[in-house]
């Protein structure tokens, strides 16, 4: 019930102001009494908030499954991707991160470098894809929960 109480205090919050929760008794500073129905609303979209959470958070733990952890590492694949794309369109220039596969025995040259970048990020595009749409999916469910019941019947 505090729980409860908790939820229902922070979703009304930003329009009544401060809150107290004594002996199971939630009171906000402008006298504001939340109705039943106002009660349910709040809970029903508190939950979804954690819901949504639990949903990113679970596909933040897949896409780190395929590939390594933080931002930075996302970056380097970004970069990487571009050098190729740019050393296999003849565009001069410098490639210090496909000569970084080169010199860590991961290609043979620069040529193989660039395409086995460019054939690991169509891999991954192609699974990042199909992890956004089953994502977004479960966010639309749960945007569009109309109770509880509905909610928590998202799988997660």
């Amino acid at each position: 019930m505090n729980n409860d109480l908790i939820d229902i205090a922070v979703f009304y919050k930003a329009d009544h102001g401060g809150f107290t929760i004594a002996d199971g008794v939630l009171t906000f500073e402008d006298g504001f009494e939340p109705t039943k129905k106002q009660k349910d609303t709040a809970l029903l979209e508190m939950a979804k908030k954690r819901k949504a959470s639990e949903v990113d958070q679970y596909f933040s733990n897949q896409r780190v499954k395929i590939l390594s952890p933080g931002a930075f590492m996302d970056m380097i694949y970004l970069l990487k991707a571009q050098e190729a794309k740019a050393y296999l369109a003849n565009d001069p220039g410098e490639y210090p991160l496909l000569n970084a596969s080169v010199q860590a025995g991961e290609a043979a040259d620069l040529d193989e470098a660039a395409n086995t970048i460019l054939e690991k990020e169509t891999s991954l595009r192609n699974i990042a894809a199909q992890m956004e749409e089953q994502r977004l999916t479960k966010k639309i469910a749960i945007k569009n929960a109309k109770t509880l019941a509905e909610l928590e019947a998202i799988e997660v």
